[in-house]
Order: structure tokens, then sequence, then C-alpha cells
């Protein structure tokens, strides 16, 4: 609990700096840590050309004046990302195995994220502070119903509050991050709608999600569980469930057309 509100800190920090375009900043480097990415390297004009032409295009169409900067990282997985100073991801496999139009919509989507960056830090915030007050009420009137008295040693009266506090900070972090993840999930299929306005092509975000479904859909993470609560906590939603929306919001698209359509919901 204590990491989910440095994180959102560290997030609203990140977010509040201006961004330092063409340079590695110390925030970049510790989330390349922690997800243990080793090799990584800022895109650039002179061998990333096509790339940066694909992200100063969409970005234009998401409403920016300025383009995020594009990380390309070394990993055997096609994934992408998007940080929360607004910094776009990409592995090396999704750039080697994917198409130039699934390239895009997996740009798209990112950079559909990075709209998102508000909403998903107040979240964050707000829920990771209403476990930290709720595990303290919990514990207070825990420890008064419990009528337990303050010891002679004043280090056994701190251990017992810390271990209460503790017991009840991990539960009510569970049960208040379930609605978090649930607008997690939100927010990926309304990336994904983003990346079928923001390009202009929902085919290929179908034929994107297709691929990565017959790729990684056996995968244990992306498996169905028969516990509720570890589904309630997925941040995305299954494959079945993104392919199903595509498919609904480019039957919209055919239907009014995407000048009549917001790239978001969530800006």
């Amino acid at each position: 609990m204590f990491k989910d509100l440095y994180n959102s800190i560290e997030s609203i920090i990140a977010y509040c700096l201006p961004e330092k375009m063409g340079v590695i900043t110390p925030y970049e480097k510790r989330m390349f840590a922690k997800g243990g990415v080793r090799e990584y390297r800022l895109a650039n004009k002179e061998t990333d050309t096509l790339l940066i032409e694909k992200v100063e295009k969409i970005s234009r169409a998401a409403g920016y004046k300025q383009t995020p900067k594009l990380f390309i990282y070394k990993s055997p997985h096609q994934n992408a990302g998007s940080m929360y100073n607004g910094s776009i991801l990409i592995s090396t496999a999704a750039i080697e195995n994917e198409t130039e139009k699934e390239i895009e919509a997996t740009l798209a989507h990112e950079i559909t994220h990075k709209l998102h960056r508000r909403t998903k830090i107040l979240n964050t915030l707000t829920l990771t502070s209403l476990s930290l007050l709720g595990a303290g009420y919990i514990t207070h009137k825990t420890y008064k119903y419990l009528k337990l008295n303050k010891p002679d040693k004043p280090i056994l009266h701190i251990l017992s509050i810390a271990a209460l506090f503790s017991f009840f900070g991990n539960l009510t972090d569970k049960i208040l991050t379930i609605p978090e993840r649930a607008m997690q999930r939100i927010l990926e299929k309304d990336a994904d709608r983003g990346a079928a306005i923001l390009t202009g092509d929902a085919d290929a975000v179908l034929s994107h999600l297709k691929d990565l479904k017959e790729k990684y859909g056996d995968e244990e993470y992306e498996k169905r569980s028969d516990n509720i609560l570890t589904e309630l906590r997925r941040t995305h939603p299954h494959y079945d469930e993104r392919i199903s929306y595509i498919e609904k919001v480019k039957k919209e698209i055919e239907e009014k057309g995407i000048k009549n359509l917001s790239p978001t919901k969530f800006f």
C-alpha cells in the first residue's frame, strides 16, 4: 500500500514536471528498472524515421502540439506501454513482427493512454489515500474494541498497532483496488477505441488484437480464472472482450463516421 502511495506521488511529480525531450530522465530510468528492462534507447529521426513520423502523425490527430518521446526497448514479446510523464514505449519484437498498420495501431493505443494520465493518477492517489484512512480508522476501532491496554514497554504498543494497521491496510487496499482495476480495464478498451479512431483503421486494430490472442492467448496471465477475485483484479480485459468491443466500434464508425466520434471518452 505504501508502495502504491509512493508510486502515485512520483507519478504526479512526473506528470507536473515539463517533459525533457531528447533526454532520458531519472524517472524513466527507474520505470525501466522496475520493469526489468535493461536495454532501451530513445528513438531518433536518423535511425527510426518511420516510427517517429507515425508518432508525430498520431499525436497531431490526438491534438498534441508536442510529440511524446518514444523509447524502443529489447524484448521477445510484442508489447508497448506509456509512462505517467507521457513517454511511449514499444518493444523490438513489436517492431519486427507487426505490419506498419499494426504498429500504427499500437502507437495510437499508447498515445490514447497519454490522454488517460490524469484519470489514472487521480484514481490511484484517491484509492491509496482511502486505503490509508480506512486502515487507520479500522485499526483504531479494533484497538478500542479489544480493550488493549498500553503496555509498559512502548515498543510493544507500537508493534501491536503496526501489526493491526498492516493487516487492515492490506485488506482495504485489496478491496479498494477492485474499482481501480475495473477502471483500468475500461481505459484499455478505450485505448483500443482511440487507436481505431486516431488511425482511421479499425481493421488494423482488430487484426492486431487477433494476432496477439493467437500468440499470447494461452499465457497464464491471459487465461480466465475460476477465482472471482483474480478476475476482478485484472488490469486488462481478455482478448475476446477487446475484439468484440472493437467490432462494435467498427460498426459505429461505419454508421456515423469518425468525424462524429470523440477520439476518447476521457479527455
